[in-house]
């Protein structure tokens, strides 16, 4: 297995999942509902199972990886709805 042809084919996969799969409805709608969010993570696991399944099999790691990957953007994009919430309404809040 050659680790920089995974790691790229990785990237690329966080790339197209990000920038092209994910529509407006669902940058928007993660915002609202975690649901959505649900399924922009799944995007984002299938997209990696699909650009790296050459690689795959049950004596390598890569499914962990895979898995931990996910699990990791789901987090971080949660977490970053968040904070833009919070921004939201500091932004809309008086100055003291």
């Amino acid at each position: 297995m050659d680790a920089s042809i995974v790691l790229a084919l990785m990237i690329l996969s966080h790339v197209i999942t990000d920038f092209v799969l994910q529509t407006d409805t669902i940058a928007c709608g993660k915002i609202k509902n975690f649901k959505i969010m649900d399924k922009h993570a799944l995007h984002y696991f299938f997209t990696n199972l699909i650009f790296v399944f050459p690689y795959l099999s049950f004596g390598n790691n890569l499914w962990c990886i895979i898995i931990a990957l996910t699990i990791t953007h789901w987090m971080i994009d949660i977490k970053k709805v968040e904070y833009d919430k919070r921004a939201r309404i500091m932004a809309l809040s008086p100055s003291r």
